[in-house]
């Protein structure tokens, strides 16, 4: 009832004032879809950062788990820009293939295609000694 009464004395106060249009339903459910998925987005980074933050606060008293936590960043950070974060050394991409029939040394097509280095081939090194 006050909130129609309130509405009541707007309208008085702006005769000009148009109509609301129509609600979109299409655009609201749209509209509400991103709203839940930028909440759920949000919750998700908090986790994490949680998580880490009890956990690099745990390895800080327990040399164990330090050392645990490192050698899982060392296996799976590939970046150096993020393996530098915690100060582990650069990647060394190996030379993993080699192609029988063209005796050539190629490099992995998974470091090609992020980037990290130009494709390449490579005579195999001569192992007769000549050369």
């Amino acid at each position: 009832m006050k909130g129609a009464r309130l509405f009541d004395l707007f309208r008085r106060a702006n005769p000009e004032s148009a109509p609301a249009p129509p609600l979109d339903l299409e655009q609201v459910s749209t509209t509400v879809r991103r709203l839940q998925e930028e909440h759920e987005a949000a919750c998700e980074e908090r986790r994490r950062m949680i998580v880490g933050t009890v956990l690099l606060a745990h390895a800080q008293t327990q040399p164990e788990l330090n050392d645990y936590l490192l050698a899982l960043l060392d296996h799976f950070l590939e970046d150096d820009r993020d393996r530098a974060l915690f100060g582990l050394a650069p990647r060394e991409i190996p030379l993993v293939y080699v192609d029988p029939d063209e005796d050539m040394v190629s490099v992995p097509l998974v470091a090609l295609l992020r980037g990290r280095v130009r494709w390449q081939k490579r005579p195999l090194p001569d192992s007769s000694g000549s050369g």
